[in-house]
């Protein structure tokens, strides 16, 4: 009988991680932005070029992410993780909202939200993470590239166990004068 509970235990576990990795987190489009450029640039153990968002004072830009269940179970998005970008956080660049949700943290260095969003089988989670330019001395983000991967992050709530998943692309802020870090 021990056997059978933990042969049921193992299978739970393994059906889980099979349907979280069945989650795919991805851009939908380019990142659209008004009062700064987007370029590309190369960043630090990138294969290719990435979205590099100038660092502006009145910036105000739009990611357009989705989230799709490609797995056999239903899922549920708990929760999206924005790294460095929340309230609290010290870069130039701060998360305003996401598709017009409360942060979850008022006081955070990231920025997390909870979405609870449950996904049947093939259904998406479509939505928009608008961030801003923050002055310093609140943020400041030195000249030069500043690369984040894997943006956002997400938490897959599969069969009753959470688990992580990410975007595949990086977006890469450049540091300016505006943004520096002086002192």
């Amino acid at each position: 009988m021990a056997v059978l509970a933990l042969l049921a235990l193992l299978a739970w576990h393994v059906l889980a991680a099979q349907a979280r990795d069945a989650v795919t987190v991805a851009w939908d489009g380019p990142v659209e932005c008004s009062g700064t450029t987007v370029d590309s640039a190369r960043s630090g153990g990138e294969d290719g070029p990435v979205q590099a968002i100038r660092l502006r004072e009145g910036m105000r830009c739009t990611l357009p992410v989705s989230v799709t269940n490609e797995s056999r179970f239903p899922v549920q998005v708990t929760r999206v993780h924005l790294p460095y970008m929340g309230p609290d956080g010290g870069a130039a660049v701060q998360v305003r909202e996401l598709d017009g949700l409360p942060w979850a943290r008022s006081r955070s260095v990231d920025a997390v939200f909870r979405p609870d969003r449950p996904l049947a089988r093939g259904e998406s989670y479509e939505f928009e993470v608008v961030f801003e330019f923050r002055s310093p001395p609140q943020g400041c983000t030195s000249r030069g590239l500043l690369g984040i991967g894997g943006l956002p992050r997400v938490t897959v709530l599969a069969l009753g166990r959470p688990g992580p998943r990410s975007a595949e692309e990086t977006i890469g802020f450049r540091g300016t004068r505006q943004s520096e870090c002086t002192g």
